[in-house]
């Protein structure tokens, strides 16, 4: 039924394929399905491969859903298909049409020679906007949206060729005027280029109605990271690339997904057509749980859980394509270890403000706490230790009221170092996991920003039970993610000196581990 929704809140596709030079390139992937459900990464193939392949998915289900879909080549075809339009349609006439218009995009597609530099997405986009301004009070009236989509490996040129901050520039212009509109846009990226998936990460933050997908292994490390109690399957994926996924799929790589939307989740993967099930919702709002204990608490939850592993054991095994093999569609054991520190960490904060508040009362200046006039990114003792690829749990958590007494250094410090004398490093895991143990307010001695909601925490599952080859990619990914955020690039403008020299001094105990790790 969600999927029913998305499906009837679209009106049709503009699809951009991406046909410059640059999609020869040979980093990408495609799948090869295997026995008993496998599907094997296949590597060395090029981006233009990886294209083809989500192309054929979103044309066959246009063809099979009816899905009105206009596609154009951002360059003009040349070769074989030298004097064909590079625009071409799909479902946008007769049943009786499909047929032929299919067989003429496979030959588009199998023709193209990729002999062009250019990839002027800008200017595309700036086109597909004038078209959809014209319809915007149509679409609007009748509550739908237009499914734009770029199968691109993400670098803009200008008409020479050319790139560059100007055009990149324009670029993020051009796209978030596109955003304006009634439209839902995909950027579907062939391409391991850290800079320019960065640079789409970085809309992807900020645009509404805008998400970025890597092929189905980068996107299911993404979502591993997070919420690793999913499988991730293949289906989710398509899904997710033609912009027929339920809301609450959206943000499963962003960050863990809230009690709250795990059961929505759970009902859609679980109720069929016309069905109902029984999955009763536990109490979650620590503020409103506080006089139950954490054991009365977890004991709530019980029933959603045993209504859940009901539900879990009637359905089929998915490939999970992180630990390659065969898995449920939730690991209960990893949905409850979530659950838990959900709570726990937002009752943490709300005692932290709380007693915060109660310490520093209207008009007395709040205590500041100093560094002893060290900057902790100078000190010698942070991440100098031998890389550890241990699991994350050897060093517990400091409480608020453990970190409320020492100098900002020395919170740092019991962070970075292990218990219970702090003078040898934590593992890159823990690090990352536990890198909000000291943003404020846990942290009394650093001032609140909102920059520090922005971080993503890091699902301490994700890196349980995992061998070195299971281990490394996925340490990989997330000390890119860390460090996306703590780029002094991204930083806001206006932080203090205390905030500056915590940002600064993550980024360096994290750059040090990585570095020890990776090389």
């Amino acid at each position: 039924p969600a999927v029913l929704h998305s499906y009837q809140l679209c009106d049709s596709h503009l699809v951009v394929i991406d046909n410059s030079s640059l999609m020869k390139v040979k980093d990408s992937h495609i799948g090869h399905s295997g026995k008993y459900g496998a599907i094997k990464q296949m590597s060395n193939f090029s981006r233009w491969d990886e294209l083809q392949e989500a192309m054929s998915f979103n044309c066959k289900l246009a063809s099979k859903c009816w899905v009105p879909t206009k596609y154009w080549f951002l360059n003009e075809p040349t070769g074989l298909t030298a004097g064909h339009s590079k625009k071409f349609s799909l479902c946008w006439g007769s049943p009786k049409d499909v047929p032929g218009e299919m067989n003429h995009i496979k030959h588009m597609m199998k023709s193209a020679t990729l002999d062009q530099c250019r990839c002027e997405l800008t200017s595309r986009i700036s086109h597909i906007s004038k078209i959809i301004e014209r319809e915007a009070s149509s679409l609007l009236a009748r509550d739908k949206n237009i499914t734009v989509i770029f199968y691109t490996q993400g670098l803009p040129t200008n008409g020479k060729g050319q790139t560059g901050t100007t055009v990149r520039q324009e670029l993020r212009s051009e796209m978030w005027s596109l955003t304006k509109l009634p439209v839902n846009v995909i950027v579907r990226l062939c391409t391991d280029d850290e800079k320019v998936t960065s640079m789409f990460n970085d809309m992807d933050n900020t645009f509404d109605s805008f998400d970025v997908l890597d092929d189905y292994w980068g996107e299911a490390m993404e979502v591993y990271l997070h919420n690793p109690w999913l499988t991730y399957s293949k289906g989710l994926h398509r899904l997710r690339e033609v912009g027929l996924a339920p809301d609450v799929l959206g943000d499963l790589d962003q960050r863990s997904l809230t009690l709250d939307e795990i059961h929505q989740l759970c009902i859609i993967l679980f109720a069929g057509e016309g069905e109902s099930v029984y999955l009763p919702l536990p109490p979650y709002q620590p503020t409103s749980t506080r006089h139950l204990g954490r054991s009365s608490w977890v004991e709530s939850w019980i029933p959603f859980i045993v209504a859940l592993e009901g539900l879990v054991e009637k359905e089929k095994l998915q490939w999970n394509p992180i630990t390659k093999r065969m898995a449920p569609w939730i690991d209960l054991k990893k949905l409850q270890s979530n659950l838990k520190s959900q709570f726990e960490e937002s009752s943490d904060r709300f005692e932290a403000r709380r007693s915060f508040a109660h310490a520093n009362p209207p008009g007395r200046r709040p205590a500041r706490h100093g560094h002893r006039g060290r900057d902790p990114a100078g000190d010698k003792g942070f991440g100098r230790s031998p890389p550890a690829m241990s699991p994350i749990h050897e060093n517990k958590p400091q409480t608020d009221s453990g970190l409320s007494d020492l100098t900002l250094e020395e919170a740092i410090q019991r962070w970075s170092h292990r218990s219970p004398n702090f003078k040898r490093a934590n593992s890159l895991q823990h690090l990352l996991v536990t890198v909000p143990r000291v943003f404020p307010p846990l942290n009394h001695n650093v001032e609140e920003h909102n920059y520090f909601s922005k971080w993503k925490t890091f699902d301490k599952e994700a890196f349980s039970d995992m061998g070195d080859d299971e281990l490394k990619p996925l340490l990989y990914r997330a000390t890119r993610k860390a460090k996306f955020f703590l780029h002094p690039d991204k930083l806001p403008k206006d932080l203090t000196e205390n905030q500056t020299i915590l940002f600064s001094t993550i980024w360096n105990v994290i750059a040090e581990q990585e570095a020890a790790i990776f090389g």
